[in-house]
């Protein structure tokens, strides 16, 4: 097959090509439990109330053969708020690797990052070659990202997701929840307050600006949390079903939770506590939705829950308080930077609980333990 091939930005009908390249390229995609792979491509990437996404691609003989995305999104940076994007999906046909698509795809992918003044750039990854290559040319986030995990029946997990020496796995298991309990002794309930409130939302009201803008006061690094952008991540037909709980007192917002089941495996659903944001004096509040989740994905009889964090950040000690121990399965953060937002030793110098990172800053829900 010819490798002769030209690049070119994203126009408006390629995803009718793209989601199948995509589709096979990943064996499915996106490996989430939606109606329709185009229009949830469409959703992420034409419909982001921050703009529409950067989309490269890659055609040999008017056929795509590759693609290059990512997501638009704000970064809250210490006292400022940078445009920001996270790379998601890249895919070269298997026909045409080795001869540099990828390479020339990043070229001017690079380019538009450039012209839009766009100031980080950050992505998460598990394929090897990708880890690989980051490493040459980026920088890995410095703060230890953890993946705290809640399995019910580990038996049954073991089952389910064969791993090499599982009597290993399973007795590491057994240990990390027996000392869990032991430093739960300590580590007791948090009281709540007797007007504080939660339910479930269809949407998010005008009150979440103010509290985003009160709540990211406590941090230095986290993605940006507006009301639009709230909404269309967690309340568009097109993205799945998320729960949210919104936590009041009286009239006030304290603090949110988005968590979803993915039902993509229906044999093996999977939990995800995607989202978790509350008033960094508010801990209280974190242990009630966190607890809400917990409810919820007992009652739905979901074997295995994933929430992330970084390693030492408040909320992961409210996680292990509701039965979560850490995976020890390392996640692969990286980011470049780009003109006066050159931060890599300015994140490293961030205090763990100043640092805000969860499953719904990433754009994947992985089907198998991350």
């Amino acid at each position: 097959m010819s490798a002769e091939f030209e690049v070119r930005p994203y126009a408006a009908g390629d995803e009718g090509e793209i989601v199948p390249l995509l589709e096979e390229v990943f064996g499915g995609w996106p490996h989430l439990d939606i109606e329709s792979p185009l229009d949830y491509w469409r959703w992420k990437y034409l419909k982001n109330p921050l703009g529409k996404a950067l989309v490269v691609v890659a055609l040999s003989s008017g056929r795509i053969i590759g693609c290059h995305h990512s997501v638009c999104l704000k970064l809250k940076l210490r006292d400022d708020v940078v445009s920001c994007i996270s790379a998601t999906d890249l895919a070269v046909h298997p026909d045409f690797r080795g001869v540099g698509v990828g390479r020339r795809m990043d070229e001017l992918f690079n380019r538009f990052q450039e012209e839009r003044r766009i100031g980080f750039v950050y992505w998460i990854t598990g394929n090897p070659e990708l880890i690989a290559s980051s490493k040459r040319g980026s920088h890995r986030f410095p703060l230890p990202i953890t993946n705290q995990v809640r399995i019910r029946n580990i038996d049954k997990q073991l089952r389910e997701m064969p791993v090499e020496h599982p009597r290993f796995i399973k007795i590491g298991y057994d240990v990390a929840k027996r000392l869990n309990r032991f430093e739960n002794i300590w580590n007791k309930p948090r009281p709540t307050k007797k007007d504080y409130q939660s339910s479930s939302i269809n949407s998010f009201d005008e009150r979440i600006e103010q509290f985003w803008r009160d709540a990211s006061s406590g941090y230095d690094f986290m993605i940006w949390r507006g009301r639009d952008f709230l909404n269309w991540k967690y309340h568009d037909k097109d993205c799945g079903a998320f729960e949210v709980r919104q936590a009041t007192e009286g009239d006030k917002i304290v603090g949110y939770c988005v968590f979803r089941i993915n039902m993509y495996l229906s044999e093996y659903p999977i939990g995800y506590v995607v989202d978790l944001l509350t008033y960094p004096d508010r801990l209280y509040v974190a242990d009630a939705l966190l607890g809400d989740a917990v409810k919820y994905f007992d009652a739905q009889d979901v074997n295995i829950v994933n929430y992330q964090t970084i390693r030492g950040h408040p909320y992961e000690a409210i996680a292990r308080r509701h039965g979560f121990v850490d995976s020890r399965i390392k996640m692969h953060m990286f980011y470049t930077c780009h003109g006066e937002h050159d931060v890599s030793s300015e994140i490293a110098k961030s205090k763990m609980n100043r640092v805000l990172l969860s499953w719904g800053d990433h754009d994947v829900l992985p089907v198998r333990l991350p």
